[in-house]
């Protein structure tokens, strides 16, 4: 996942969602609908991508370095790089994630962000 070095940094790599403006009908699901919890800064959560009905989101893949930030699980504080989801700062920290055991179509992903469909 990444490099570290001295001065508290980590090179890593991350994926960042980007707009093609070609396909965008500025409908606003993706920002009005859909709830992205950092929009001045991707971190790759991929919740507009899933959400636009127009597939005019993209997925980029960067190699960026960014600075270390402390957080605590379970009293114990890690640092994990800035600016990545909470499963990818687990994940950086040693916490495994297995496979869900169903697939989930973008259809239903879209039906529940919507709130259509209710468990």
């Amino acid at each position: 996942m990444s490099s570290k070095d001295r001065r508290g940094t980590v090179r890593i790599r991350r994926l960042r969602v980007v707009i093609d403006a070609s396909r965008c009908a500025n409908c606003g699901f993706c920002s009005q609908v859909n709830t992205c919890h950092s929009l001045s800064e991707c971190v790759g959560c991929l919740s507009c991508y899933w959400a636009c009905p127009y597939e005019a989101r993209y997925v980029v893949e960067d190699e960026v370095e960014v600075p270390l930030v402390r957080v605590g699980v379970d009293g114990v504080e890690y640092l994990v790089p800035k600016g990545v989801t909470v499963a990818e700062a687990l994940k950086y920290i040693g916490f495994r994630f297995g496979k869900p055991d169903l697939e989930v179509s973008p259809l239903l992903v879209v039906l529940v962000v919507v709130g259509l469909v209710w468990f």
